[in-house]
């Protein structure tokens, strides 16, 4: 495998930091990890990735080495963790080297001898998918359904462990604040373009019509586009 001592370093740096003030969950998400290796049959290796503030990291690692895979599904954007980390649904691989859905993170796991994998979601109990917890084999056809019951434990015991996490519920307000700044914008955004075509104007003198109500009126900007969007039924 090749060496990549810089982004393994800063991968471990960045979660060291993040979960400064999580230490009994990220030893309790350490725990996990360890337990996963040795009560899962056929695991040798396990981790539990996590998206903070939309993006991925690895929370922890069984040993050192499996970060390189984790890491590698980050670069591409593509893998099974990252996958069952978004829609919430268990990701198996019984055969990397004839599985077809994650071709760029295969020569990281092929440099590893591993040779299946599983990936389960780590919801929440509103419903949401915070992260996985990551098995992988040198074995063929590892994870069966024997394998999955303990490994469906696990991850319930991680998913109930990071509900207490002051970080993760600092990163979900993150991104429903983003999402909501989004729709703002979007707003904002189509009441210019509905200025442009009425009033027969450029971007910036619709941007400025919208300021100027805005100040004349005593209303926030996105008030005043919802305004003229209303007006047109476009909202």
């Amino acid at each position: 495998m090749n060496e990549i001592p810089f982004e393994l370093e800063q991968a471990v740096r960045r979660m060291s930091t993040l979960l400064v003030t999580d230490d009994l969950v990220r030893d309790g998400i350490r725990r996990i990890v360890a337990a996963a290796v040795d009560i899962v049959d056929g695991c040798d290796a396990a981790s539990v990735s996590l998206l903070l503030e939309g993006e991925p990291t690895t929370a922890a690692a069984s040993d050192r080495s499996i970060l390189e895979v984790d890491l590698a599904q980050y670069r591409n954007d593509s893998g099974p963790c990252l996958d069952a980390a978004r829609t919430g649904s268990s990701i198996r691989i019984d055969y990397w080297p004839a599985d077809e859905r994650y071709q760029p993170t295969r020569p990281s796991a092929d440099a590893l001898g591993i040779s299946s994998s599983l990936s389960l979601p780590l919801r929440m109990a509103d419903g949401r998918s915070v992260g996985s917890l990551n098995l992988y084999s040198s074995d063929r056809g590892a994870f069966d359904a024997d394998e999955n019951v303990a490994a469906e434990f696990l991850a319930a015991q991680a998913a109930a462990l990071l509900e207490t996490s002051e970080l993760l519920m600092a990163s979900s307000e993150f991104i429903d604040e983003a999402q909501l700044e989004g729709e703002r914008r979007t707003t904002v955004a189509q009441a210019e373009g509905v200025l442009m075509v009425l009033q027969q104007c450029s971007l910036q003198q619709a941007r400025g019509l919208l300021q100027t109500a805005s100040r004349d009126r005593g209303r926030t900007l996105v008030e005043v586009a919802r305004s003229v969007l209303a007006s047109l039924d476009l909202n």
